[in-house]
């Protein structure tokens, strides 16, 4: 999710997982240089031998201080509250493109009576027959 991208990405899932299998992790060229824990906390997770990646000793609490999560408040994520203030739902401002829904758009659409079929008395054809139907 850091980077938008797998690091064992192949062209199919069999090449995908031969890549797991056999590849190393590879980072852009300057992601080690800029967030050195986020590439060590990655490299350290996806370690293949299970009794060398993190946690396998230590469990959650290895990873938990690992230098990534620094200042991270763990005990806050297990309190779910709600947001204070919940805005109602906008006005249709459509005009403004505040407040767009694309399912509405969608909706009337398909409402709509749909467009004649072409004419099938002519053989030829040309861009400008398809023009009302674009």
């Amino acid at each position: 999710m850091a980077f938008g991208r797998t690091p064992f990405k192949g062209k199919n899932c069999k090449e995908m997982f031969r890549n797991v299998l056999h590849r190393e992790v590879e980072f852009p060229c300057d992601t080690q240089c800029r967030m050195p824990e986020l590439t060590d906390l990655i490299s350290r997770l996806l370690q293949r031998d299970p009794a060398r990646r993190l946690g396998y000793a230590g469990g959650t609490d290895k990873i938990r201080v690992h230098p990534f999560f620094a200042g991270m408040a763990w005990d806050m994520l297990a309190d779910v509250t709600h947001p204070p203030y919940i805005p109602p739902p906008a006005e249709d401002n459509a005009a403004d493109g505040k407040g767009f829904d694309v399912r509405d758009y969608f909706k009337k659409l398909h409402q709509s009576p749909a467009p004649p079929p072409p004419e099938s008395g002519s053989s030829s054809s040309s861009s400008s027959d398809y023009s009302s139907v674009f």
